[in-house]
């Protein structure tokens, strides 16, 4: 009973504070114009302008890993940074709350913030796109003049996809982020310089992770695509996200000329990734294999841990 007791009195002592800090971080959010912007603002551009121009379900998959990294890369560093430059953390090493309370209740709450932000994009989506697709699916292409094919309506492709896989993906893409973020702010030494590393990270991620540009148009160029592995640390997350999403492509329903999809499984690497080949509409094209499943499944720990033990490594908790 004393050891219970005693275990209960080190958990209390150690999350003393922490409703008053997730108060001051939450009032700091929205506060500023950061936070609600690349949460709220920022992704849905992209899912607008894109998902007219090139189509739903084309772009709409990618489309959604943007709101994890635009506010990780973005918004969450430049807070913590500020935070981190004022007195703010000086004054609380002299009380009760811990340094380290203040980054973990941080990153829990952008956290958060990121999932809220993936799941208003969705509900999003619903309204752009789901009004006028919601039972037939939107007219892609055409074989012949008198043969039109069309896309997995709005509402077949949610009940396509696979929620658990899309979540796990998601997970991986938020807390890679979160260790990148605060990655950089244990480096950089002013606003300017984290603000134009997150900028260059996120944007170079967009393109090499397929978050803004078909996937079947990516994967046709192998070294485009093989790039991503090496240049963009949510590559695997988002390899995982889009398998889940999409689902594997099956070819056309001859009676409704309308593309069909089988929800995939992320965790079956015996079972091949396929999208729409856009060379050929009507034929498969092979994303992932059995390797490439694995590698993406087990990259996302290996980045985790590299930016964990290097932000850990270098953060220093003294103002500047």
């Amino acid at each position: 009973m004393q050891i219970m007791t005693t275990v209960k009195q080190k958990t209390k002592d150690a999350f003393r504070g922490s409703r008053a800090l997730f108060y001051l971080i939450n009032t700091t959010y929205w506060n500023g114009i950061f936070g609600p912007f690349f949460s709220f603002v920022f992704p849905i551009i992209f899912i607008t302008i894109l998902g007219n121009m090139l189509g739903y379900d084309q772009i709409l998959g990618g489309s959604l890993i943007v709101p994890s990294m635009s506010v990780a890369m973005c918004s969450m560093p430049q807070a913590i940074f500020e935070f981190k430059k004022s007195s703010l953390l000086k004054r609380i090493g002299v009380t009760p709350i811990k340094p380290s309370l203040f980054l973990f209740i941080s990153s829990l709450y952008y956290f958060v913030a990121m999932f809220i932000s993936i799941f208003w994009c969705i509900l999003f989506s619903m309204l752009i796109f789901g009004i006028n697709y919601w039972d037939s699916g939107k007219e892609i292409f055409s074989i012949a003049s008198s043969t039109k094919i069309y896309a997995m309506n709005f509402k077949d492709t949610l009940n396509n996809v696979n929620w658990f896989g899309f979540i796990w993906g998601q997970t991986f893409s938020i807390i890679i982020g979160i260790s990148i973020g605060i990655f950089l702010v244990s480096i950089g030494r002013s606003t300017i310089s984290i603000q134009t590393t997150g900028i260059s990270i996120l944007i170079t991620s967009m393109f090499l992770a397929v978050t803004v540009i078909p996937l079947g148009l990516v994967r046709e160029e192998e070294g485009f695509w093989y790039a991503g592995y090496v240049l963009s640390p949510f590559k695997g997350a988002s390899n995982m996200v889009l398998e889940s999403w999409y689902g594997n492509f099956k070819g056309i329903d001859s009676s409704t000329q309308t593309m069909m999809f089988e929800k995939s499984n992320i965790f079956n690497f015996d079972q091949n990734f396929t999208f729409i080949n856009i060379k050929n509409p009507t034929t498969q094209l092979i994303v992932l294999k059995k390797a490439e499943k694995i590698v993406s499944m087990f990259s996302v720990f290996l980045w985790i841990a590299l930016f964990s033990g290097l932000a850990i490594w270098k953060f220093k908790w003294n103002v500047r």
